[in-house]
């Protein structure tokens, strides 16, 4: 298992992300980040993935869409008389299995070494903006300054990544990350908000 940050370093990103204190956000913030990690070892070892390996990630991407889709289309209510959670909670973990698998085949596509460890560390940041997004936080980027949370919680991080990461994101790469990422998730905020006002009425 890879090292994990202790306490103190999670509770730190955590502030700097501004995750509400409760513990159930910064249960499931903690535990994206410790995922993140993990997911970055993997990604790190599978540089060089092997064809049936690579074959198998696609048919698990494909599977998990496809349940994924019929969960999202399905009657809710029907459904759960047969689940122990709640239908929405199975949808996120599954989208999650999608990403991942597309990971990896973006990690086999990128034939050299070096710009397979671009394409991971993209990822692990862009996980971590999720996870912090996902907890009701937020990780910025401050391009006048060249800094912010998500500089200062990466910096944090990097001695629980694998050193397959190579050299540290520069402030170009991270903007190309967080500007598109940002305008995605505000998007998805205002649908949210369209949905939550079109069902009251």
């Amino acid at each position: 298992m890879s090292k994990m940050p202790d306490a103190k370093v999670l509770a730190k990103i955590a502030e700097l992300a501004n995750i509400r204190n409760l513990p159930a956000n910064r249960q499931i913030f903690e535990s994206r980040i410790e995922a993140g990690i993990e997911v970055a070892h993997v990604g790190a070892a599978f540089v060089f993935i092997g064809a049936r390996k690579l074959k198998t990630a696609k048919k698990i991407g494909r599977l998990a869409r496809e349940l994924k889709r019929t969960l999202e289309t399905s009657d809710k209510e029907h459904l759960a008389q047969f689940l122990r959670l709640p239908v929405d909670s199975y949808i996120a973990p599954l989208n999650d299995l999608v990403e991942e698998a597309q990971w990896i085949e973006r990690l086999n596509r990128a034939k050299r070494k070096g710009k397979a460890a671009e394409v991971a560390r993209k990822q692990f940041v862009k996980n971590l903006l999720d996870a912090a997004d996902r907890a009701g936080g937020r990780l910025r980027l401050n391009t006048r300054t060249e800094g912010g949370s998500l500089v200062v919680a990466m910096k944090l991080l990097e001695p629980y990544l694998p050193a397959e990461f190579g050299r540290k994101l520069s402030l170009a790469t991270l903007r190309r990350i967080y500007e598109p990422w940002l305008k995605n998730a505000k998007n998805s905020s205002k649908n949210l908000k369209f949905e939550s006002t079109s069902t009251r009425h």
